[in-house]
């Protein structure tokens, strides 16, 4: 997933994550070169909750594809 989102800022030249990371790092020639701590915070922020997202929707696919793990099946035996 990273490296389609990278693929995807660098070959259609789209303002994304990883660009305002560098630009809150103070790594981009063109922007101030002192540290963002909000915007860092906040990128940090919605990495975090797009990967609690992403395990969930997992986590539920599974349940749902899984019959053993479906709430009320039966054990199996042994």
């Amino acid at each position: 997933m990273v490296t389609n989102m990278v693929l995807v800022e660098w070959v259609f030249t789209l303002p994304g994550f990883f660009r305002h990371m560098r630009r809150a790092l103070g790594q981009n020639l063109t922007a101030s070169t002192s540290l963002d701590i909000p915007t860092l915070q906040a990128l940090a922020m919605w990495a975090a909750v797009l990967i609690v997202v992403i395990s969930l929707i997992g986590d539920l696919a599974i349940v749902e594809l899984d019959p053993r793990i479906r709430p009320g099946a039966a054990a199996p035996p042994g």
